[in-house]
């Protein structure tokens, strides 16, 4: 993390106000995974809840779902949103790799290409092994991936794009997300530089600069990894097609032995 010249760094409660205001995607997971949830078994399990939109709206749906998230800040942040809207779940603060219930769920799901972000390739396949071990015999996995084919077949580097940019109607002020991509073909690996920037009355007040990575799979790698970790009945299907470069896949797995 770091501050861009002459701008104040943007704390992490502004940045998750702003993040939330401009990230739409957020309703279109909610909404599609309380309508695929529908056709699993509960108790489930949401790994990587984040600030817990998708885990909000399937309780109000009255799906029984509890929650697993690393990030201390987040769990406080999606507690906070659930109390404002007088639901309850059992929230889990640990790394993913590590992490196995001792409660048993019949569905666990991981949304939005979190598992994408776990790059050590050893550290992933522990995970999934993790994830069986947390389900009942016949308990299925739902694990939703992408490919970052768009960046890659039209990436140039040091190239900045707008993510989003959304104005508050109160305050006047503007948020904007503008990033730069970075791939590793040989390891499968994709960086991407983060840029936030607050402006008020047209001037920059507040930034910040994040670097994230994540690991994309093939689909035969997928299901492979999924066989090795203890599940069968391997299936895909793609979601969120944009066009032909992107699109997430969800694969749903089932632990039989």
């Amino acid at each position: 993390m770091e501050e861009l010249p002459n701008s104040n760094k943007l704390n992490d409660d502004n940045l998750t106000q702003w993040y939330k205001m401009s990230d739409n995607e957020a309703a279109d997971d909610a909404k599609f995974y309380v309508s695929e949830l529908k056709k699993y078994s509960e108790p489930m399990l949401e790994v990587g809840f984040a600030n817990g939109f998708v885990l909000t709206e399937l309780l109000k749906s009255g799906i029984q779902c509890d929650g697993l998230e690393s990030s201390e800040k987040q769990l406080t942040i999606c507690k906070q949103n659930l109390e404002a809207s007088g639901l309850t779940s059992t929230l889990y603060n640990a790394d993913f790799s590590d992490f196995i219930s001792q409660k048993k769920y019949k569905t666990i799901f991981v949304p939005r290409g979190t598992f994408c972000l776990i790059t050590d390739y050893n550290l992933a396949k522990n995970c999934l092994k993790n994830y069986a071990m947390s389900l009942e015999l016949g308990g299925t996995l739902l694990l939703e991936t992408f490919v970052p084919w768009n960046g890659i077949v039209s990436s140039k580097e040091k190239i900045w794009k707008i993510g989003s940019k959304v104005t508050d109607e109160n305050s006047g002020e503007t948020f904007i997300y503008s990033y730069c991509e970075s791939f590793d073909l040989s390891e499968q690996i994709r960086s991407v530089l983060g840029k936030y920037e607050l402006f008020a009355d047209g001037e920059l007040v507040a930034s910040r600069l994040d670097n994230v990575k994540s690991r994309w799979y093939g689909i035969n790698e997928i299901k492979l990894m999924l066989q090795e970790a203890g599940f069968s009945k391997v299936d895909y299907k793609n979601i969120f097609v944009k066009n032909q470069f992107e699109y997430s896949t969800l694969f749903t797995a089932t632990k039989l032995d």
